[in-house]
C-alpha cells in the first residue's frame, strides 16, 4: 500500500480543524443552554398586560371587571350574581376620581367623587337614580349641602 504523506497530513489537519470547530460549537451550545436555564429560574416580576381582566364565579358569571369605560378611563367594577354593577371605582381623563354604589336594579344610589381640583362631593340618590342629597365643597372652600324632595324640588340648601 502506497500512501502519500502530504495527503495524510492534510487529511489529519482537516480532521483536527473539524474537531476544534465541533468543540467550539459544543461549548457555545452548552453556554446557551446554561444561560437559558439561569434565565428560567431567575426571579421575575409577574406582569399581566392587556385591555381588561374579567373574573368569573363558579357559575361563569362576571363578578369582577378591571378595564376601561367607554370614554377610555380606567375602572374597577364589582358585580352582583346577576352581573349588574354594584360598586364601581374609576378615574376620568379630566382628573375626576369616583366611587359609585348601585342598587340591585342598577340605579346609582351613592357616589363619592373628587373633582379635578381635589374638591370632594358626596351624592345620595333615590330609587330612580336622581340626586336627593349632596354634600360638597365649593371652589371658594365653603361647604355646600343640598337636599331635594321625592319630586326633585329643592327642599333645603345650606352654604
Amino acid at each position: 500500500m502506497n500512501s502519500d504523506p502530504t495527503s495524510e497530513a492534510s487529511r489529519v489537519a482537516a480532521l483536527e480543524r473539524d474537531v476544534r470547530r465541533l468543540h467550539a460549537i459544543a461549548a457555545f451550545t452548552g453556554l446557551g443552554l446554561l444561560l437559558m436555564l439561569v434565565l428560567h429560574f431567575y426571579p421575575q416580576a409577574a406582569t399581566l398586560d392587556g385591555r381588561s381582566l374579567i373574573l368569573r364565579d363558579a357559575r361563569g358569571m362576571r363578578r369582577v371587571e378591571l378595564g376601561f369605560r367607554e370614554d377610555g378611563s380606567p375602572m374597577l367594577r364589582l358585580n352582583n350574581p346577576d352581573q349588574r354593577a354594584r360598586a364601581m371605582l374609576f378615574v376620568a381623563d379630566d382628573g375626576r376620581a369616583a366611587f359609585r354604589l348601585s342598587d340591585a336594579q342598577g340605579a346609582h344610589r351613592a357616589q363619592v367623587m373628587l373633582e379635578p381640583d381635589g374638591r370632594p362631593l358626596l351624592v345620595l340618590a333615590g330609587r330612580d337614580g336622581r340626586s336627593l342629597a349632596s354634600i360638597s365643597v365649593t371652589p371658594e372652600g365653603a361647604g355646600d349641602l343640598s337636599i331635594r324632595d321625592a319630586s326633585g324640588a329643592q327642599a333645603a340648601r345650606s352654604r
